[in-house]
């Protein structure tokens, strides 16, 4: 059948009215198709009108527009297709694209329930909702929509097909909607030139369904078009919309329009049923914008039932409203409903108090005996009109509510109405029967009336008869109402009487009919009473599961246990205002902050101002949305989460639902319409973003539904769409009172949106707030955060508020009084919980404060001891300690115990010093630590507070490295007031993979080993033997050794032998061809190849990626998968849950596990690794769309592409990562395997790096043409960031392929284009390198691509000039290499095409020389690795700086060859001929630039005497002074030429003031070497009497504050540390290098160059950590020491001010080296004075008054460096030396000979020799630059 589109009236023909009928009778419109006088076009306008009821119209003034079809299948529908036809009515230029038509037909099918709604409740029910949005499910069958939509002329279907769907829905673009056009004008068929025309117009009245193609979020919501298009002006639309909000029993939504049920519209503090309250009305105009009009008021009384308060309920969540009528009217009742009597009441009230509480007694005195004697419940109202009649000249309705008012002075006040009403029953009843009257009879109970524009309230007075079985027995009541106190109402007589309630009324019983009651119908009520009492007695008991119990069971899905295997969503209703302010119900709520909700869906708008996010939101670890962030990023929820940070931030998602008023723009609270068209597709969207499996996995969720109040508005709608997504199983719906829910659940019902049985089994009603929060506290565990307290410097001990602690997010706090206040039933279940987490240690879960606070579960190891003396030792005599932040180094092999000795340490210092354990490292961490330092000291103390002891262990998150954050935390303590001592203890745990008994253990470092001494062994003994005792009494197979897998372990000292037994019995009970066995092959395998940082955390796999492998549907009923483990799983696996983010994870019991676990599942299926690697990569754990996913492709791309280098201070450096090297091995064989498994890797992640490794891969290989292939896929695939390093890659891999071609063979000219083509490509990638420089990427990385092109350039002119055969002489070819114009006639031809590209190549190497020598000559980069390095090492310099200081003089050697200039100029050149000539002598000469001019002095002790030397620097001065047309690079030439020969001692360089006025010409210029001209300056000028020139103290300060600023500015451009989880990053540091020092010579002899510092070319003079090269003898002789004072800023930051300036200001040095920087603020000392690019540095600082001491120190004599002693010997022999020190570092220290010791501690010079001898050498491999 068809009906009408969008009208639905209950008759055919009929007009709708402007309210809307529930019920519809869908009837065809009669056509009659018959009449052969009408055309086709006749026969559709009127299909149209009478369908769509629309009015022809005239043909005058139409507005042209479209009125089409849109459509998905016309000839095979389904049943769901069937139903509806849409038609579309909008502008012509409007959906004339497919892209348009494509979106609205979405929008059509997302509102699908809307239409479904217009059905027949019959037809309806055949549709039930799937997860799916637009999916139904119709005879079992899933149908929906055709995806792909059509849109067509009406005319281009036929009348009959279009008369056979059920419904025909018109839809409006708002374009036509606000024309305010009558009469529109549409084309009805598709014929060009005779298209028929309809003419229509809308009628009047009628609604239309409205939408806005700009905005689909406004939905299609159904208006009065027609109002738009009369005459009479705009208002109207206005006044019907109005009108529609006036209307008492509509409600308005975005589908259909139905009278509501009761219930279901709800004020804050109102109970309505049928109607909207005069001030809501106000209020929806108001949320609307719609003024109200005089058409919308009415002089009509408009009527509003009231629900009365449940019978034995408290009032204080129910209040009335005035004029309101009680929903159940005057009656006798039955046995289930209770007896209700009205009392007007409020017309006692100007009368006397007496006379007031005697009618009070009397009425109810009465009524309660008629109750009782009828054995009914019954109620008793005062303040409720009991007549129709005028009362006090105004009219009433009966049972209306008016209330009457308590003053609350003297008799007029609640409790005297108490008093009197328990003295009346006690005056008035039986003796006998007086206590049975008092317990039946309840107190008044009082409900405030709330009364519109006023703000006194008025009460109605209530009291409540339960005459229950136990209590009447088989008594009758009398009363005698004349023993009232006080009565003189004469017409009551003075006896006892007999009431019973009868009709609407009570009834005195006299004479024989009060005693065939008592004889014949009081048995039968009593019987029934009984029967009655007995029947609900029963079905309680049946109920057995009290009320806490269930909200357990539903919140932990059955397991009764709340963790993280779990996602919790929060769904908070709005509460009303008298709750805020009740302090005892918003302490109830607290529970919510004990939840690490996934996301909070709060409808109360001013939640943030004062409500539940105000007061229970954590601001460290949530953060607050509105629903509009998710309905914007709806059509990419993947990015959606990445701007959410999932999965790595576990933050709350509080999200507000309904209006917020908090921001910048206040969003109001809206009725349900309102909401449907402001908030709902943002809330719907983001309840559909929750249902991703990568949010939330599919079965973890569990959702709770606090319902606080009838406020629905929205809820009830996210509510449907909650259990439309998620289903109903993961919902927990909590209501303190029933009335809230049964409103909440009759709506839910009404609209067909759940069922009884649905919403019983998953609500917890009646439950206090307070229990439903102890219960959930409980529930989560206990919380020391309630119980945190902290020690303080005077000894005394305060309790730490929880809001301060919840702040400190970053850090976990060790409480003074830890573990102290929980509270255990008895000593039994005390016992009970410490075997647990005893259980729990040893079998490989982490450390928990309960192991130290139960005793004997922790073993006291003996470096315990000495490490516990050293950290006292520091504590106690903190005073005296110069440095602010000390650490102490716990180095440590994997699985030793080192975080339990942590933890241990911070235990015992507990009660004195404030402890934590640093749980992510930022700036933000820093802040909390001093946060936590401060907190509640005494701030007039003049001493510190105590130090801070902070553990840093396994860090999960870190965006600072350790030596970033101690020195940060450093300058933030001396920032403080108290500027000595120390002010914190830093425990660091630092993994080695291997501990070497060579390790001696120095001032600040711990080693602890795989290994017991005798005590500890004891110990493990004595353990093991209560173990078993303890077993054998409770008769527990957890106590079996085998079980305690990690304590075993540790008992047999890691013994080889007895894990691999171990693990062979565990996995030999395992089902080969199980799940489990697969995750165990999975997760060791990923925890053996996966290299992580020292302090990361152990490798993992996400819980829910495991849940397909593990068949997580089965499970699904049988609570969780992970929960029916098989005994050897529980043994070798840990499931616990994440750090700092949501969820559990999965990974092998113990660090030793992994490795032995793959290699016995390998011989098991006698299986290769890479068989192992192919397996994992194609299983389901990888295949998941789960939250953790993420987590995990991370962790398998690092295994497959990490590799190890020297820059993560790994032994060695590699090519690839550990798993594809093992799988490489030394077989040519096996590159193919491996080269497999990059590629499924590649398949799967897309990853760039992937496709770089397999492009070194085949590179290495000598599959050139595949390695070339994938070097472009991952130049391709890869980012700005990251494009220079795969640029570099494919720049090699060229170069190496024309090595391969072009080795050891010579050519002809003409056959050497494919050659030459190769190679000039990888020089022209190397410069592409060069430009695609991310300037926020490390500067070292980035002189890679210079280097190898200057390294290329060389390699094609040995090529040119080796390997091919010419006619012509060498000359020319070097003549036509470095000639602009010159080509000789052999090769103008033949390289025609290469010539432009090689005569480039001169220029390219000068300025990859320049950028090369300006970054690594000035300054000096170090690893700066995530470990803390030890007291006797030294920082260690990037191997590229290396490489490059030692292979520089080789590759400058080989350029100059081609391109130097040994022969002087022709005659009759000309001056720029002559000048390029100069410059080419200097490049010879190695006297083009600043680095090249001062390695002269460098090498003098090794090649060339002094007389040589300065031979050399005269004739490079000769050609620098020949030069006429000087630029900036040549003045600066002149200007290190110059010092250089001053230095020397020559007297044939310039004077000073000549000197510096080339600096200052160079200055001028300002294009170029500005920075050299202003750091020659300072030298020069630097105040000093042995000076010969002129000093200017303004031009010195202005010298050192450019290079100061210049410095800062290259400082801050270094790249910002980015956020890392668990992974390896190169980290480096980079120092300004001293070029020169003041020494005790005279003039330009004053400077000595820093190769003239003895030692210094063998020592590293910039690290802080080794300042003995100081001491030599020579070294005091050469340098002069100065004098100043050493002051702190109050950053914390030291400057030594130099006092001794004769001639100008005092000068400010702020870079100091080799010092502790801990000299008092003020203190004089002595400094060496270091030279450098960033302006002056102070070394060796001493304090002034110390220097006697350091004088009578013995001197250090000078001594020859080892490396230059290993040099010595050839490269093999030292690389056999290295191999020898390994197996000497597996044998005990006291096996071996000193000779052998001293070998070991000489390893870092061997290798140093090594890198030496191999660039030298050209061995050097730096083909592993990447990314990584």
């Amino acid at each position: 059948m068809l009906a009408p589109a969008h009208s639905l009236p209950s008759k055919p023909i009929q007009e709708e009215h402007s309210s809307c009928d529930s019920s519809f009778d869908f009837v065809r419109y009669p056509v009659q198709e018959a009449q052969s006088n009408k055309s086709d076009g006749n026969r559709y306008k009127e299909v149209l009108c009478s369908l769509l009821m629309l009015n022809k119209a005239q043909g005058l003034d139409c507005v042209p527009c479209q009125l089409k079809i849109i459509y998905g299948s016309w000839t095979n529908k389904n049943e769901l297709e069937k139903k509806f036809v849409f038609f579309i009515v909008c502008r012509e230029d409007e959906f004339t694209e497919k892209s348009y038509q494509q979106g609205l037909w979405k929008q059509i099918n997302n509102n699908m329930h809307q239409w479904l709604d217009l059905l027949p409740l019959e037809k309806r029910a055949l549709f039930t909702e799937t997860r799916q949005s637009g999916v139904y499910a119709f005879n079992r069958k899933n149908v929906q929509l055709t995806k792909q939509c059509k849109l067509a002329f009406v005319m281009d279907k036929d009348c009959k097909s279009i008369l056979e769907f059920d419904v025909p829905i018109i839809l409006i673009s708002k374009a036509i909607y606000q024309r305010g056009d009558s009469c529109f004008e549409t084309k009805l068929s598709r014929h060009p030139k005779t298209p028929e025309l309809f003419h229509f117009s809308f009628k009047p009245s009628k609604k239309y369904f409205i939408f806005d193609p700009e905005e689909y979020s406004q939905g299609f919501e159904r208006q009065i078009v027609c109002s738009t298009f009369n005459d009479e002006g705009n208002n109207n639309q206005l006044t019907n919309a109005s009108a529609e909000k006036k209307l008492p029993f509509i409600q308005v939504s975005n589908t259909v329009e139905k009278e509501p049920e009761v219930g279901t519209q709800k004020t804050k503090e109102e109970n309505l049923c049928q109607a909207l309250s005069f001030n809501a009305k106000e209020q929806n105009c108001k949320d609307t914008g719609i003024a109200t009009t005089n058409e919308s008021k009415t002089n009509e009384k408009e009527i509003h039932v009231q629900i009365p308060r449940d019978f034995k309920k408290q009032s204080d969540h129910v209040i009335y409203r005035e004029g309101n009528i009680f929903s159940q009217p005057e009656n006798d009742g039955t046995l289930s409903l209770r007896c209700i009597e009205f009392k007007s009441f409020f017309t006692c009230v100007s009368k006397s108090k007496e006379n007031r509480l005697i009618k009070f007694q009397t009425e109810t005195l009465r009524f309660a005996c008629g109750c009782l004697n009828a054995r009914k419940n019954g109620t008793i109202y005062f303040g409720v009109a009991d007549s129709v009649q005028k009362i006090d000249g105004e009219t009433y309705k009966h049972g209306e509510i008016v209330g009457f008012e308590i003053s609350e002075i003297e008799f007029d006040s609640r409790t005297k109405y108490t008093d009197a009403l328990r003295d009346g029953i006690s005056r008035c009843f039986y003796s006998d029967t007086v206590n049975i009257a008092l317990k039946c009879i309840s107190n008044p109970i009082f409900v405030k009336v709330a009364i519109p524009r006023e703000k006194m309230c008025r009460f109605v007075m209530e009291v409540d008869v339960e005459p229950l079985s136990i209590r009447c027995k088989n008594y009758h009541f009398k009363i005698n109402l004349k023993n009232i106190k006080n009565i003189n109402n004469k017409s009551i007589e003075n006896k006892y009487m007999l009431f019973v309630r009868r009709g609407a009324s009570t009834e005195h019983l006299v004479n024989e009919r009060e005693q065939l009651f008592i004889k014949t119908e009081l048995p039968e009520l009593v019987i029934e009473r009984n029967n009655f009492d007995d029947q609900r007695k029963q079905e309680y008991t049946f109920h057995t599961e009290d009320l806490a119990t269930k909200l357990e069971r539903l919140l932990t899905r059955g397991t009764f246990k709340f963790d993280k295997r779990l996602w919790p969503l929060l769904v908070l209703s709005k509460p009303n205002e008298e709750q805020k302010m009740n302090e005892k119900w918003i302490e109830s709520m607290s529970f919510i902050k004990r939840i690490q909700f996934t996301a909070v869906f709060d409808f109360d708008d001013f939640s943030n101002k004062n409500g539940l996010c105000c007061l229970h939101r954590n601001p460290e670890r949530s953060a607050i949305y509105t629903e509009r962030l998710f309905h914007e990023n709806a059509g990419n929820l993947q990015e959606l989460a990445n701007k959410l940070g999932l999965p790595y931030d576990d933050k709350t998602l509080w999200i507000f639902a309904n209006g917020q008023h908090d921001s910048l723009e206040n969003k109001p609270h809206l009725s349900r319409s309102g909401w449907h068209g402001c908030y709902s597709a943002g809330v719907c969207d983001a309840v559909s973003f929750f249902n991703q499996t990568f949010v939330i996995p599919k079965g973890r969720a569990v959702i709770l539904v606090l319902l606080f109040s009838h406020d629905y508005d929205g809820v009830i709608d996210t509510f449907n769409e909650i259990t439309r997504n998620f289903g109903w199983d993961p919902l927990v719906i909590v209501a303190e009172h029933k009335r809230t829910f049964d409103d909440f659940a009759e709506t839910i019902l009404k609209e067909g949106k759940g069922n009884k049985e649905d919403l019983e089994k998953v609500s917890v009603i009646g439950m206090p707030w307070e229990h439903v929060n102890n219960t959930v506290t409980s529930l989560t565990g206990y919380d020391e955060k309630l119980n945190c307290v902290l020690p303080c410097s005077s000894g005394a001990q305060v309790p730490a508020e929880e809001r301060f602690v919840e702040t400190l997010a970053d850090l976990s706090i060790l409480s003074a009084k830890q573990c102290e206040f929980k509270k255990f039933k008895n000593v039994k279940t005390r016992r009970q919980f410490a075997r647990e987490q005893e259980l729990q240690f040893y079998k490989g879960q982490e450390v928990t404060w309960w192991n130290f606070y139960f005793e004997n579960h922790v073993c006291l190891r003996n470096r315990y001891v000495t490490l516990q003396q050293k950290a006292q030792t520091l504590l106690s005599h903190a005073k005296e300690e110069t440095r602010k932040v000390v650490p102490l180094i716990i180095a440590h092999e994997p699985g030793a115990g080192a975080t339990t000795l942590g933890h241990q340490l911070l235990w015992h210092f507990r009660q004195k010093y404030r402890c934590c354990v640093i749980q992510k490292l930022s700036e933000m961490t820093i802040m909390h630590v001093l946060s936590l330092w401060k907190y509640k000291e005494d701030e007039r103390s003049e001493s510190p507070p105590n130090p801070i002891v902070l553990l840093l262990d396994e860090i999960v998150q870190t965006q600072l490295s350790l030596s970033e954050f101690t020195r940060q935390l450093n300058i933030e303590f001396r920032k403080t007031e108290f500027n000595n001592g120390m002010n914190c203890l830093i425990i660091v745990c630092q993994r080695e993979e291997k501990l070497s008994d060579y390790c001696y253990e120095s001032q600040n470092v711990f080693y602890l080993k795989q290994e017991l001494n005798d005590k500890e062994k004891t110990w493990f003994t004595d353990k093991f033997d209560e173990l078993e005792r303890t077993g054998r009494e409770l008769d527990l197979d957890e106590y079996k050794p085998q079980h305690l897998i990690s304590f075993m372990i540790m008992r047999f000292e890691f013994n080889p032998e007895y894990i691999k037994n171990t693990i062979q019995h565990f996995i030999s009970t395992i089902d080969q061809t199980s799940n489990e066995y697969k995750l165990l092959k999975y997760v060791s395998f990923l925890a053996t190849y996966t290299p992580l940082t020292r302090r990361g955390v152990k490798v993992f796999v996400p819980l829910e990626c495991c849940d397909e492998l593990m068949g997580c549907k089965q499970w699904r009923k049988q609570r969780f998968w992970e929960d029916h483990l098989s005994s050897p799983l529980k043994v070798l696996l840990i499931i616990e849950e994440k750090e700092l983010a949501s969820g559990r994870q999965v990974r092998i019991a113990h660090p030793s596990l992994g490795k032995v676990i793959l290699c016995e599942i390998m011989n098991r299926e006698k299986a290769h690794l890479a068989d192992i690697a192919k397996e994992y990569l194609s299983c389901s754990l990888l295949q998941s769309i789960s939250y953790g996913k993420k987590l995990l492709v991370d962790f398998t791309l690092e295994m497959l592409k990490r590799r190890k280098k020297e820059e993560y201070d790994d032994e060695k450096t590699t090519k690839f990562s550990p798993l594809i090297e093992e799988i490489k091995g030394d077989s040519a064989n096996n590159y193919g395997e491996a080269a497999e498994i990059l590629k499924i890797g590649f398949e799967k992640f897309n990853d760039y790096m992937l496709a770089q490794a397999l492009a070194r891969l085949y590179s290495e290989w000598k599959q050139y043409d595949e390695a070339i292939k994938w070097a472009k896929e991952a130049v391709d695939l890869s980012s700005k960031s990251s494009l220079s390093y795969i640029l570099h890659t494919y720049g090699l891999v060229l170069r190496e392929k024309f090595r391969h071609l072009t080795a050891k063979n010579t050519f002809y000219p003409e056959r050497v284009h494919e050659y030459l083509e190769l190679i000039l490509d990888s020089l022209d990638v190397f410069l592409r390198a060069q430009r695609e420089r991310d300037d926020e990427t490390d500067t070292q990385k980035l002189l890679y691509p210079f280097h190898d092109a200057i390294h290329t350039i060389n390699e094609i002119t040995k090529f040119l000039t080796e390997n091919i055969i010419y006619v012509m002489d060498k000359k020319d070819l070097i003549r036509y290499l470095k000639e602009k114009d010159y080509i000789p006639d052999e090769i103008s031809t033949v390289w025609s095409s290469f010539h432009a590209r090689l005569k480039q190549m001169r220029e390219q190497a000068h300025n990859a020389f320049k950028v090369l020598e300006d970054n690594v000559c000035f300054n000096t980069t170090f690893y700066a690795p995530e470990e803390v390095r030890y007291t006797s090492q030294k920082m260690k310099e990037h191997r590229f700086y290396r490489s490059f200081h030692y292979g520089h003089e080789n590759m400058l050697e080989k350029f100059t060859r081609i391109y130097g200039e040994p022969d002087p100029p022709v005659d009759g050149a000309t001056q720029a001929a002559k000048d390029s000539y100069h410059r080419g002598r200097l490049w010879t000469l190695k006297g083009n630039s600043y680095m090249n001019i001062f390695n002269h002095i460098k090498y003098s002790g090794n090649r060339l005497n002094l007389k040589d030397i300065t031979n050399n620097l005269c004739e490079i001065k000769n050609h620098i002074v020949q030069i006429v047309s000087k630029d900036p690079n040549d003045l600066a030439n002149q200007v290190c030429v110059n010092v250089a020969l001053g230095i020397m001692g020559s007297s044939k360089r310039d004077s000073e003031s000549s000197i510096i006025k080339t600096c200052q010409q160079i200055i001028s210029v300002g294009t170029d070497k500005v920075d050299l001209a202003y750091f020659f300056i300072s030298m020069l000028l630097w105040p000093n009497d042995t000076m010969n020139q002129y000093y200017d103290d303004s031009l010195l300060q202005k010298s050192l504050s450019y290079l100061k600023r210049n410095f800062k500015q290259q400082k801050y451009k270094q790249p910002v540390q980015k956020s890392v989880h668990f992974f390896r990053e190169e980290k480096n540091i980079s120092q300004p290098t001293p070029q020169f020092f003041l020494a005790k010579g005279k003039g330009i002899k004053s400077l000595c160059h820093r190769w003239q510092v003895p030692v210094f070319v063998r020592e590293n003079p910039d690290s802080q950590f080794d300042n003995s090269l100081w001491d030599h003898a020579r070294t005091e002789e050469k340098l002069k020491r100065l004098y100043g004072k050493i002051t702190t800023s109050s950053d914390g930051s030291s400057t030594i001010i130099v006092f001794d300036n004769k001639y100008g200001e005092p000068i400010r040095i702020s870079k100091i080296r080799g010092t502790n920087k801990g000299y008092e603020s003020e203190e004089e000392v002595s400094f060496y004075l270091g030279f450098s690019i960033a302006g002056p540095i102070a070394y060796n600082v001493k304090l002034k008054r110390h220097e006697k001491f350091y004088e009578e120190r013995p001197r250090r004599p000078e001594e020859i460096s080892k490396v230059e002693n290993y040099m010595k010997q050839p490269l093999e022999e030292l690389k056999k030396s290295l191999m020898k020190i390994k197996g000497l570092e597996e044998k005990r220290s006291d096996y071996l000979k000193e000779r052998e010791k001293q070998l070991i501690k000489d390893k870092d010079d061997i290798r140093e020799a090594i890198d030496r001898l191999e660039i030298l050498c050209g061995k050097v491999d730096l083909s592993a630059y990447d990314e990584l």
